[in-house]
């Protein structure tokens, strides 16, 4: 799991950890590389979230969460963190456990705070999306169960039974 924080004074780099590794100020590949892979999930993948500045963006098994800081920077902007990280056999809600702990550790770390609506928030979309992805196997699997009983029915009738009459032949 790796996060972002800008910095607070503008001028300085962003605050980055990429899988637990602080990254330096002078480590330009090492950055880019995780601009790269914010941009990629951010472009390429699906909104689940989006409200008063918390997001919730999935791409395949990637995640990213992007919250506020409580604290602004020096010319008075919020200031994004993001999280994000790929599940690889870990499912939603612990990654979500382990994400929103992170950022708590990450901004704490570098002095700020995140807000605690947009934690709840991201909590709450990061459930909802659990319930979504365990409800959708399940209605496609009750779909072609019902599928294969209307076919089972339709070709199981004798056509000869007192149900299918005969057609009329002309004479």
């Amino acid at each position: 799991m790796s996060f972002r924080l800008q910095a607070a004074d503008s001028l300085s780099p962003a605050h980055l950890n990429v899988d637990g590794v602080p990254v330096h100020g002078e480590d330009a590949a090492e950055r880019t590389a995780a601009a790269q892979q914010i941009a990629d999930i951010s472009q390429g993948g699906r909104v689940l979230f989006d409200r008063d500045g918390a997001k919730l963006t999935r791409r395949g098994d990637w995640i990213m969460i992007k919250v506020h800081a409580n604290e602004r920077d020096d010319r008075d902007r919020l200031s994004p963190i993001i999280c994000w990280g790929r599940l690889s056999g870990t499912d939603l809600d612990s990654f979500g456990a382990e994400a929103l702990s992170g950022l708590d550790v990450f901004a704490r770390s570098v002095g700020r705070t995140i807000k605690v609506a947009h934690r709840d928030a991201i909590s709450h979309a990061l459930h909802a999306e659990r319930r979504r992805a365990i409800s959708k196997p399940i209605a496609g699997l009750l779909l072609l169960a019902a599928s294969a009983i209307a076919v089972h029915h339709v070709t199981s009738k004798d056509p000869t039974s007192a149900d299918h009459p005969a057609p009329p032949t002309s004479r």
